[in-house]
Protein backbone atom coordinates (compact mmCIF):
# COMPACT_ATOMS: atom_id res chain seq x y z
CA UNK A 1 0.00 0.00 0.00
CA UNK A 2 3.00 2.35 0.02
CA UNK A 3 2.25 3.20 -3.62
CA UNK A 4 -1.18 4.36 -2.49
CA UNK A 5 0.26 6.56 0.24
CA UNK A 6 2.85 8.05 -2.08
CA UNK A 7 0.30 8.86 -4.79
CA UNK A 8 -1.90 10.65 -2.28
CA UNK A 9 1.05 12.61 -0.88
CA UNK A 10 1.15 11.20 2.65
CA UNK A 11 4.91 11.64 2.89
CA UNK A 12 5.05 15.24 1.63
CA UNK A 13 6.62 17.74 4.01
CA UNK A 14 5.96 21.36 5.00
CA UNK A 15 6.82 23.75 7.82
CA UNK A 16 4.67 21.73 10.23
CA UNK A 17 6.79 18.59 9.77
CA UNK A 18 9.12 19.15 12.72
CA UNK A 19 6.38 19.89 15.31
CA UNK A 20 4.49 16.90 13.94
CA UNK A 21 7.52 14.64 14.31
CA UNK A 22 8.04 15.92 17.85
CA UNK A 23 4.42 15.22 18.76
CA UNK A 24 4.77 11.74 17.27
CA UNK A 25 7.90 11.14 19.38
CA UNK A 26 6.03 12.17 22.54
CA UNK A 27 3.16 9.73 21.98
CA UNK A 28 5.56 6.96 20.88
CA UNK A 29 7.66 7.42 24.01
CA UNK A 30 4.64 7.38 26.33
CA UNK A 31 3.12 4.36 24.63
CA UNK A 32 6.41 2.47 24.83
CA UNK A 33 6.97 3.32 28.50
CA UNK A 34 3.44 2.26 29.46
CA UNK A 35 3.79 -1.03 27.59
CA UNK A 36 7.15 -1.69 29.26
CA UNK A 37 5.73 -0.92 32.70
CA UNK A 38 2.73 -3.19 32.17
CA UNK A 39 4.94 -6.01 30.95
CA UNK A 40 6.91 -5.91 34.20
CA UNK A 41 3.91 -5.27 36.45
CA UNK A 42 2.42 -8.61 35.42
CA UNK A 43 4.76 -10.12 38.01
CA UNK A 44 3.78 -7.77 40.84
CA UNK A 45 3.63 -9.45 44.28
CA UNK A 46 0.08 -8.07 44.66
CA UNK A 47 -2.16 -10.48 42.73
CA UNK A 48 -4.78 -7.82 42.00
CA UNK A 49 -2.20 -5.50 40.47
CA UNK A 50 -0.56 -8.34 38.59
CA UNK A 51 -3.94 -9.32 37.15
CA UNK A 52 -4.76 -5.74 36.16
CA UNK A 53 -1.37 -5.33 34.48
CA UNK A 54 -1.79 -8.62 32.62
CA UNK A 55 -5.18 -7.53 31.30
CA UNK A 56 -3.93 -4.13 30.18
CA UNK A 57 -0.78 -5.56 28.62
CA UNK A 58 -2.89 -8.03 26.65
CA UNK A 59 -4.98 -5.13 25.32
CA UNK A 60 -1.83 -3.22 24.33
CA UNK A 61 -0.53 -6.34 22.61
CA UNK A 62 -3.79 -6.82 20.72
CA UNK A 63 -3.52 -3.26 19.43
CA UNK A 64 0.11 -3.72 18.29
CA UNK A 65 3.01 -3.11 20.65
CA UNK A 66 5.09 -1.97 17.69
CA UNK A 67 2.60 0.51 16.29
CA UNK A 68 5.20 3.30 16.48
CA UNK A 69 6.73 1.79 13.34
CA UNK A 70 3.50 2.26 11.38
CA UNK A 71 2.62 5.27 9.26
CA UNK A 72 1.14 8.30 10.99
CA UNK A 73 -2.41 7.50 9.89
CA UNK A 74 -2.24 3.79 10.72
CA UNK A 75 -0.76 4.53 14.14
CA UNK A 76 -3.50 7.07 14.91
CA UNK A 77 -6.19 4.59 13.89
CA UNK A 78 -4.73 1.93 16.17
CA UNK A 79 -4.25 4.37 19.05
CA UNK A 80 -7.86 5.52 18.80
CA UNK A 81 -9.01 1.90 18.79
CA UNK A 82 -6.91 1.37 21.92
CA UNK A 83 -8.52 4.36 23.62
CA UNK A 84 -11.98 3.07 22.72
CA UNK A 85 -11.20 -0.11 24.60
CA UNK A 86 -9.85 1.92 27.51
CA UNK A 87 -13.36 3.34 27.98
CA UNK A 88 -14.78 -0.03 29.00
CA UNK A 89 -15.67 -0.27 32.68
CA UNK A 90 -13.59 -3.36 33.34
CA UNK A 91 -10.55 -1.77 31.73
CA UNK A 92 -11.04 1.42 33.75
CA UNK A 93 -11.00 -0.72 36.90
CA UNK A 94 -7.68 -2.21 35.84
CA UNK A 95 -6.24 1.24 35.21
CA UNK A 96 -7.46 2.44 38.61
CA UNK A 97 -6.03 -0.65 40.32
CA UNK A 98 -2.60 0.36 39.07
CA UNK A 99 -3.14 4.07 39.75
CA UNK A 100 -2.47 4.92 36.11
CA UNK A 101 -5.38 7.27 35.40
CA UNK A 102 -3.12 10.30 34.89
CA UNK A 103 -0.69 8.29 32.78
CA UNK A 104 -3.38 7.26 30.33
CA UNK A 105 -4.75 10.81 30.28
CA UNK A 106 -1.28 11.98 29.28
CA UNK A 107 -1.18 9.41 26.47
CA UNK A 108 -4.60 10.52 25.26
CA UNK A 109 -3.48 14.17 25.29
CA UNK A 110 -0.35 13.24 23.33
CA UNK A 111 -2.53 11.53 20.73
CA UNK A 112 -4.92 14.49 20.54
CA UNK A 113 -2.03 16.93 20.18
CA UNK A 114 -0.60 14.84 17.35
CA UNK A 115 -3.92 14.58 15.54
CA UNK A 116 -4.47 18.34 15.74
CA UNK A 117 -1.06 18.98 14.17
CA UNK A 118 -1.61 16.28 11.57
CA UNK A 119 -4.96 17.82 10.58
CA UNK A 120 -3.26 21.20 10.22
CA UNK A 121 -0.57 19.59 8.06
CA UNK A 122 -3.12 17.96 5.75
CA UNK A 123 -5.15 21.16 5.45
CA UNK A 124 -2.05 23.26 4.77
CA UNK A 125 -0.91 20.89 2.03
CA UNK A 126 -4.37 20.80 0.49
CA UNK A 127 -4.55 24.60 0.43
CA UNK A 128 -1.09 24.90 -1.11
CA UNK A 129 -1.82 22.35 -3.84
CA UNK A 130 -5.45 22.97 -4.69
CA UNK A 131 -7.19 26.26 -5.23
CA UNK A 132 -10.30 27.34 -7.09
CA UNK A 133 -13.37 25.24 -7.99
CA UNK A 134 -11.44 21.97 -8.42
CA UNK A 135 -9.79 22.29 -5.03
CA UNK A 136 -13.15 22.99 -3.41
CA UNK A 137 -14.45 19.71 -4.83
CA UNK A 138 -11.40 17.66 -3.88
CA UNK A 139 -10.73 18.80 -0.33
CA UNK A 140 -13.97 17.48 1.29
CA UNK A 141 -13.33 13.93 0.06
CA UNK A 142 -9.55 13.84 0.62
CA UNK A 143 -9.81 12.79 4.26
CA UNK A 144 -12.48 10.16 3.51
CA UNK A 145 -10.28 8.59 0.83
CA UNK A 146 -7.30 8.65 3.15
CA UNK A 147 -9.20 6.88 5.95
CA UNK A 148 -10.50 4.22 3.56
CA UNK A 149 -6.95 3.50 2.39
CA UNK A 150 -5.75 3.41 5.98
CA UNK A 151 -8.39 0.89 6.99
CA UNK A 152 -7.56 -1.27 3.97
CA UNK A 153 -3.91 -1.28 5.01
CA UNK A 154 -4.83 -2.35 8.53
CA UNK A 155 -7.15 -5.13 7.32
CA UNK A 156 -4.49 -6.33 4.89
CA UNK A 157 -2.13 -6.84 7.85
CA UNK A 158 -4.78 -8.55 9.97
CA UNK A 159 -6.28 -10.83 7.30
CA UNK A 160 -4.09 -10.73 4.19
CA UNK A 161 -5.81 -13.78 2.71
CA UNK A 162 -9.17 -11.94 2.66
CA UNK A 163 -7.94 -8.61 1.36
CA UNK A 164 -5.19 -9.44 -1.16
CA UNK A 165 -7.50 -9.17 -4.17
CA UNK A 166 -8.99 -5.90 -2.92
CA UNK A 167 -5.57 -4.36 -2.28
CA UNK A 168 -4.31 -5.43 -5.70
CA UNK A 169 -7.33 -3.84 -7.36
CA UNK A 170 -6.90 -0.61 -5.40
CA UNK A 171 -3.23 -0.45 -6.37
CA UNK A 172 -4.18 -0.96 -10.03
CA UNK A 173 -6.67 1.90 -9.81
CA UNK A 174 -4.14 4.16 -8.13
CA UNK A 175 -1.52 3.46 -10.79
CA UNK A 176 -4.12 4.04 -13.50
CA UNK A 177 -5.31 7.33 -12.01
CA UNK A 178 -1.73 8.43 -11.41
CA UNK A 179 -0.95 7.77 -15.08
CA UNK A 180 -3.97 9.79 -16.18
CA UNK A 181 -2.96 12.66 -13.93
CA UNK A 182 0.57 12.68 -15.34
CA UNK A 183 -0.84 12.59 -18.88
CA UNK A 184 -3.06 15.58 -18.13
CA UNK A 185 -0.11 17.50 -16.69
CA UNK A 186 1.99 16.67 -19.76
CA UNK A 187 -0.76 17.86 -22.09
CA UNK A 188 -1.12 21.07 -20.10
CA UNK A 189 2.62 21.69 -20.22
CA UNK A 190 2.66 21.08 -23.98
CA UNK A 191 -0.28 23.45 -24.47
CA UNK A 192 1.50 26.10 -22.39
CA UNK A 193 4.65 25.73 -24.46
CA UNK A 194 2.67 26.03 -27.70
CA UNK A 195 0.93 29.11 -26.37
CA UNK A 196 4.26 30.72 -25.49
CA UNK A 197 5.65 30.04 -28.96
CA UNK A 198 2.58 31.56 -30.58
CA UNK A 199 2.84 34.79 -28.58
Amino acid sequence: MKAVHNVFGEETKNILTDPLANADDVRDSLHGKIAKFLRGARFHFDEAKAGAASNLYRIFKNHDLGLSRASYAVQSTKMNALFSEMEKDEVKKNIAELGMEDTFKALKKAQDDFENLYSEKVEAEAESKETGPVGELIQPVRQDIFYVLTMLEIMERVKPEDFTDVINKVNELVVEMGGKARARNNRKNEDDEIGQHNE
